[in-house]
């Protein structure tokens, strides 16, 4: 059951949780394994990473996300991918030993860090400011979770 504030993200962003979805949009990939993830191992906004690190499905989303195609996808399919995509790097940073915690941190979380997405190698601020915001949607920062206390709780279910 969504609480009301994760409601309303929903609603604001015109997306929906996979599992209410049922096929409704195509996904540029399947998200069933990252939704999983996320039902398991992220309660109320807190993340379990050591779980997921052992999770063998979060290394195969991130290999996903690498060699997507986006090509022909419809704009919410896109949208998704994206806030998926993003949330999935941000805890691969975590797990990979970074942390927005310090100033340096937050050079090396952002900036440093090099992700493979959709065939391209971006940080995440350079994904987040060239991909994700171009896309034009406002409420954008509803949804994307970069594991700092000042963003929002990350959702115990994947976007569609």
């Amino acid at each position: 059951m969504l609480n009301k504030t994760r409601a309303l993200a929903l609603l604001l962003l015109g997306l929906s949780p996979l599992a209410a979805a049922e096929g409704s949009l195509e996904a540029v990939i399947d998200w069933t394994a990252w939704d999983g993830i996320l039902r398991e191992h992220v309660v109320d906004g807190r993340v379990d990473y050591d779980a997921i690190a052992a999770d063998p499905q979060f290394e195969e989303t991130v290999e996903a996300i690498a060699t997507a195609d986006l090509a022909g996808q419809g704009a919410l399919s896109v949208l998704a991918f994206h806030i998926n995509a993003y949330n999935v790097l941000a805890i691969r940073g975590i797990l990979d030993g970074s942390s927005p915690r310090s100033a340096f941190g937050k050079l090396r979380f952002f900036y440093r860090d090099k992700y493979l997405i959709a065939g391209e190698t971006l940080s995440l601020h350079a994904y987040e400011h060239q991909k994700i915001l171009p896309l034009g949607e406002p409420r954008i920062h509803f949804a994307i979770v970069c594991a700092s206390a000042s963003c929002p709780e990350l959702r115990s279910e994947a976007y569609v």
